[in-house]
């Protein structure tokens, strides 16, 4: 599956921010500049439709080479290039591109990783009075959620459950609690030894909830 959504850091007030301490990235209201903190993003989403003069475009070979790979099409380039047909950038819908909205861009913070999406065209009526005209627009198919997979068991978990099972013997909720806390302290303390570096105790609760919490039990 190629590749179609450029993401790229901005020096342009945007809506779309990552928080660099947080590694999360944020839908805003307002436009935000960059902070210490906080790093301004741009999508760009690219088509293999024919580039014609005045086309803003990503730059293949730049973009592989960490240069700026966004610009203007013009027949005096020779270079492999994409046409941009949906972005974030101010400019670039004030000069004719489609901006994304905001349904997409909410699924995206979600879903950071994503480097290819469905697009398909569109026709959008115009209010005009008394005239009714067409325009082609962009639609983009948002990937539907994957269901999310059952936690896996913890040891403590896993013993609980055979006694259950095999032996008919039910462990008091009480004496559940504290043992899966106390197994939770040690999963917690060796994901800490093991990114003492780079993690910290919120990252450790996280990786945890993700993986081991289940509220069915």
């Amino acid at each position: 599956m190629k590749k179609n959504l450029v993401l790229l850091p901005t020096n342009k007030p945007t809506r779309l921010v990552k928080d660099n301490k947080e590694n999360k990235f944020y839908l805003l209201s307002l436009l935000h500049e960059n902070t210490k903190n906080i790093t301004c993003q741009n999508i760009f989403i690219t088509s293999d439709e024919e580039i014609k003069e005045g086309d803003w475009c990503v730059d293949t070979y730049k973009l592989k080479n960490n240069h700026n790979p966004i610009f203007k099409w013009s027949d005096k380039f020779k270079v492999d290039a994409k046409k941009i047909i949906l972005t974030t950038d101010i400019d670039l819908i004030k000069d004719g591109v489609q901006a994304i909205d905001d349904k997409f861009l909410e699924w995206f913070v979600k879903n950071p990783s994503c480097e290819f999406v469905k697009i398909v065209d569109d026709i959008e009526c115009l209010p005009m009075p008394n005239i009714h005209i067409h325009k082609r627009i962009y639609k983009i198919i948002i990937p539907q959620e994957e269901p999310k997979q059952m936690s896996k068991p913890t040891v403590v978990q896993y013993l609980i459950e055979v006694l259950r099972v095999n032996a008919g013997i039910r462990v008091s909720k009480q004496f559940q609690e504290e043992v899966l806390q106390m197994e939770k302290q040690i999963i917690i303390d060796a994901y800490l030894a093991g990114y003492s570096a780079t993690k910290n105790q919120g990252d450790s609760e996280q990786y945890y909830n993700e993986n081991y919490k289940n509220e069915d039990k």
